[in-house]
């Protein structure tokens, strides 16, 4: 529901904000696992406001993939590419956990802290967690 209501604006009355969804039940395009250095290098090739919804992956092995794929892309081009930009990553805890589980050290590579890689290439970036769901 969160692509609907960004594309409408406070009281429903007039457009939103022109975000691009890919992914998900209401996304403009869907997601495949092996897509990930093609999205990123669209995010960086063509900036706007992306929404990337994971929902509709099968396995969580996919959501790792695309995850990998497009943070390594991501972080290359960036690096020739230095205009500003930001990214946001909700549900940071899967992608970038404090302890990394084995076998996803390439994934959190990019985007670990404490490498400083994505200030250096011109991306800010912020995580957020969103409340247990029980």
């Amino acid at each position: 529901m969160v692509p609907r209501a960004l594309r409408s604006s406070a009281d429903g009355k007039s457009a939103g904000l022109p975000v691009y969804v890919f992914g998900g039940d209401h996304g403009d395009l869907p997601l495949e696992r092996s897509a990930g250095a093609l999205i990123a290098d669209v995010v960086v090739d063509h900036p706007a406001w992306y929404v990337l919804d994971f929902s509709h992956f099968e396995s969580k092995e996919a959501e790792r993939q695309f995850a990998t794929d497009i943070a390594e892309r991501f972080y290359r081009r960036k690096g020739t590419n230095k205009a500003p930009m930001h990214l946001f990553v909700d549900e940071a805890d899967m992608f970038c956990p404090q302890q990394v589980p084995s076998g996803d050290q390439r994934m959190l590579g990019p985007s670990s802290p404490s490498s400083g890689a994505a200030e250096s290439v011109g991306s800010g970036r912020r995580s957020s967690l969103s409340a247990p769901r029980w």
